[in-house]
């Protein structure tokens, strides 16, 4: 092999590596900013209508959709394992930053949880042929599990511990089939939307 081509072929493996090491920063700083939006979303959204109407749990229902639509396009745009787990793990310590008051172990656990479980959904379904269906289950993963991993640790730690009454059973799997649903919808509407840029494409 002339040195030429061996200059040419180093050149060329150098500015792969230099553009996959790019895609990656890349990446990593959309899950970040994923996080630190869904942390935001419900600071700004949940916590307002959950104080305003005095009940826990239905301050998702003020923040699931725009919360599930920042993270499945970004899910959408990366395509990496992992994705949502690395999202909720920053919005935990965007929270954490921010000193939001509330539960401590309620606010890690919840978050990691609707992302690890969003990430098996997603990871899961990755043989389906529809993106829309794919998106769609993971949004309701990810939107269901976490209010109804919320709602079993007020009953398991808020009820017994403090006396008080945590939401009725009724109510609250209501509120976790609402919040299924608004993801479900986030999900068919990250779907649209790349459907819509591949086409102009």
């Amino acid at each position: 092999m002339r040195s030429t081509e061996m200059l040419s072929m180093g050149r060329l493996t150098s500015c792969r590596l230099g553009d996959g090491a790019l895609t990656m920063i890349r990446d990593l700083l959309l899950v970040a900013a994923a996080g630190i939006a869904a942390a935001w979303t419900g600071q700004l959204l949940g916590r307002p209508a959950r104080l305003g109407l005095g009940m826990p749990l239905v301050g998702s229902l003020a923040v699931t959709l725009p919360r599930a639509l920042v993270l499945l396009l970004v899910l959408a745009r990366v395509k990496r394992p992992g994705v949502l787990t690395g999202a909720a793990v920053c919005e935990v310590l965007s929270r954490a930053a921010m000193g939001v008051p509330g539960l401590g172990l309620m606010a890690a656990v919840v978050p990691i949880m609707g992302g690890v479980l969003a990430d098996l959904a997603w990871n899961g379904t990755a043989v389906w042929r529809s993106a829309g269906a794919r998106l769609a289950v993971t949004g309701a993963v990810l939107s269901g599990t976490r209010v109804l991993a919320a709602w079993a640790l007020l009953v398991l730690l808020m009820s017994p511990a403090r006396g008080t009454g945590s939401p009725a059973a009724v109510a609250a799997l209501g509120i976790v089939g609402f919040d299924a649903l608004f993801g479900a919808a986030a999900g068919l509407l990250v779907a649209v939307s790349g459907g819509r840029k591949e086409r102009r494409a």
